[in-house]
């Protein structure tokens, strides 16, 4: 025998709300690991090819910090951080923002 529970539209909002958190949630794990990974690639590089110690690795840090927050805060922050990365330097990225 088959048994098929019927359910309300209230239970489907509820279950997709909660599937929704569930894959925010993993997003932003997922997202929190890759980012740690990268400054610990980063970390490396500059240690091995710049001879970068602890003091200046850990400032570096501090310093992508400061910009992190800063982009959060700042609606046109990427639009200067592609002017001297992109226009400046020349380094060929594709560019966050849009005229």
């Amino acid at each position: 025998m088959k048994a098929r529970i019927p359910l309300t539209g209230k239970m489907k909002r509820d279950a997709y709300a909660e599937i929704r958190a569930q894959v925010a949630a993993e997003t932003q794990k997922q997202s929190a690991n890759q980012m740690r990974r990268f400054f610990k690639l980063a970390g490396v590089v500059l240690n091995d090819e710049f001879k970068f110690g602890k003091e200046r690795i850990s400032r570096f840090y501090s310093a992508i910090a400061e910009l992190a927050k800063e982009a959060q805060a700042d609606e046109i922050f990427w639009e200067h951080i592609d002017r001297q990365i992109i226009d400046r330097l020349g380094l060929e990225f594709e560019r966050d923002w849009t005229k």
